[in-house]
């Protein structure tokens, strides 16, 4: 019946230059998930810059939709996803929520829940390269309010860009390395695209 049971929502925020229209991984969970509500967020320009507002974006939204839930005596729990840099964005969102939680108006005033449980982090290939001075500070770990984490990473480091732009290692044993179906070594399009992971 696509009946969410579990009371799980579902967030994704795509790489740099993503939007629906490449259909990347964080793209297909949305469209693929049960959960609700399922919400896509296009990854930041080319330079960075939005990062921060994506994360504050995300953020926010993940709050009104936890007050709402609140309100109407439901459970809430939340799934991040993002690729590239949106997947440090997802990171950053779940420390948010560990951090600051969530103040939600009720019959008494605000309420603080804090942290707000994360159930699920799944990571394509996380890069940090982010500009200098974007106001917020990029985690470099996995926040305590997330119960699980997984992280594809690419296997083809020798070019320039993925130099450029290394992998964030956050550790665990949830990363893995993942190879094309014939056997040939990833690049970071290749996990944020996963046409050629079978």
């Amino acid at each position: 019946d696509r009946t969410d049971l579990l009371g799980l929502a579902f967030y994704a925020i795509g790489g740099t230059l993503e939007s629906e229209g490449d259909q990347a991984n964080p793209w297909w969970l949305v469209k693929q998930t049960l959960e609700t509500p399922s919400l896509y967020f296009p990854g930041p320009n080319l330079s960075g810059t939005e990062s921060p507002d994506i994360a504050l974006r995300v953020y926010s939204q993940i709050v009104d939709d936890f007050c709402k839930a609140k309100a109407a005596g439901k459970e809430f729990t939340v799934n991040l996803t993002g690729w590239s840099r949106g997947a440090i964005i997802a990171v950053k969102v779940a420390s948010l929520l560990d951090g600051l939680g969530a103040w939600c108006r009720g019959c008494a005033g605000l309420n603080q829940y804090k942290p707000v449980p994360v159930n699920w982090v799944g990571l394509f290939d996380a890069v940090s390269r982010m500009p200098p001075r974007t106001g917020l500070k990029w985690p470099a770990g996995i926040p305590g309010n997330v119960a699980h984490f997984d992280h594809a990473i690419k296997t083809d480091t020798s070019s320039a860009y993925q130099l450029l732009f290394p992998t964030v290692d956050f550790g665990g044993g949830n990363v893995r390395a993942f190879y094309r179906t014939e056997g040939g070594l990833t690049t970071h399009k290749d996990i944020g695209n996963s046409k050629k992971l079978g």
